[in-house]
């Protein structure tokens, strides 16, 4: 991205920025002369922002009203002029505070996401970690009755998956503890990735059980499947009381958005596909107003990190606030809760 501003553009532009951030208000020439001490007349500043807004950085809502930033500025703002405060003692010792005694992995990721949201002032997303890289740790088969029974499925990452099976006719019981046995002989330490083919391999030709194990085999397929969209999300309604969103219409389709499924899909294969574009970079992935390509989203930015288990990065992790978002305290907040969730991760 170029960048040619001027020192004075520079200062200006940060003021601006910096200010709308704070006050949710368009900026003035007479705001920034008061308020910022650049030794600038109200005159010169008016003609800089005029300047500014030719670059396409900054829009006037009104004839008469200041300015704000545009997405280019705030682009710009975050390339190269935003700073990264240091969080407080305090701050640290929350997001340590998430329980490390667990070993659920949703509990772990639900309060992550609680806690992020609260000190980010924002909604926190954590995306499930990708199913490819988990591996069977326990397999087992509850019965419920003669002809239904829960397959339960535990990774070593310590997420529980458990799908309900039932089938068109009944079986023994001792029948559920001969193929949980079976399964666990076959199945520990196999890769999610994998299991599918794995499943494919044990069912052929098994005459005797054939409905049986090709009923688990669809109900693992299709439903693993599904998971790999889950995502945590925590602080919708933080989102919907910034002014931006206070009109009726905007805060409807932001609740509408969060409330359907589909829509949590969609965010969930943004977060996914942002974690492969990052890699193994270790910066947060800032997108803004419309680069988030989701219509009820495009006044808002999402700021993106990967968290591991062990040296393996296994999903993503972020944070969605409007695009006058506090960018350099979310950032700041975000690397520490990804240093925080990796090591808890690590050590289920």
């Amino acid at each position: 991205m170029e960048f040619d501003l001027t020192q004075r553009q520079q200062n200006i532009l940060l003021a601006i920025v910096l200010d709308y951030i704070a006050s949710a208000e368009p900026v003035g020439s007479r705001t920034i002369s008061k308020k910022y001490e650049l030794s600038l007349s109200p005159a010169t500043i008016r003609n800089e922002m005029a300047e500014l807004e030719e670059h396409g950085l900054l829009t006037q809502l009104h004839s008469s009203s200041g300015r704000i930033p545009s997405d280019m500025g705030y682009r710009t703002f975050v390339y190269y002029l935003m700073e990264k405060p240091a969080l407080s003692d305090n701050e640290k010792d929350t997001i340590k505070s998430i329980q490390h005694n667990t070993s659920k992995l949703e509990l772990i990721l639900e309060q992550s996401a609680r806690v992020l949201s609260a000190l980010s002032n924002t909604v926190a997303i954590i995306q499930f970690p990708e199913t490819n890289k988990d591996f069977v740790k326990h397999f087992q088969l509850l019965p419920i009755s003669d002809s239904s029974f829960v397959i339960v499925i535990v990774s070593n990452t310590g997420k529980v998956s458990d799908f309900l099976v039932k089938l068109e006719h009944p079986v023994e019981e001792n029948f559920f503890n001969y193929l949980t046995n079976y399964f666990n002989e076959e199945l520990l330490g196999i890769s999610f990735s994998q299991l599918h083919r794995k499943l494919n391999e044990l069912i052929t030709g098994n005459i005797r059980h054939d409905n049986v194990l090709k009923n688990i085999y669809n109900t693992i397929k299709d439903n693993l499947n599904l998971e790999k969209s889950k995502i945590c999300v925590s602080g919708t309604s933080k989102l919907i009381k910034e002014p931006e969103f206070t009109e009726n219409e905007k805060a409807h389709s932001l609740l509408n958005f969060f409330e359907h499924n589909e829509n949590s899909k969609e965010l969930s294969e943004i977060l996914l596909n942002s974690g492969q574009v990052m890699g193994e970079k270790e910066e947060p992935l800032i997108l803004i107003g419309r680069e988030i390509k989701i219509s009820q989203l495009q006044n808002c930015s999402l700021i993106m990190g990967s968290y591991r288990i062990g040296n393996e990065v296994s999903g993503s992790i972020g944070l969605l606030g409007p695009t006058r978002m506090q960018y350099g305290k979310s950032v700041a907040t975000l690397e520490e809760m990804i240093k925080n969730l990796s090591y808890l991760l690590t050590k289920l």
